[in-house]
């Protein structure tokens, strides 16, 4: 995980938005585990990928 939480911040938007459901099905314990980041952006996005494998 990088350390910068911009990066990671980006780089979970980024999955939220251009990947298929079978790439989000395929990481779901990464995904989770940002749920504890301390940076409220990337815990929102995670949420918003978790929210969309669920549906």
């Amino acid at each position: 995980m990088d350390p910068d939480s911009r990066i990671r911040g980006l780089a979970i938007r980024r999955l939220a938005e251009d990947a298929g459901d079978a790439v989000l099905q395929s990481f779901p314990t990464e995904i989770e585990a940002l749920l504890e980041d301390p940076d409220m952006e990337v815990k929102k996005a995670s949420l918003k990928i978790l929210g969309k494998r669920r549906v």
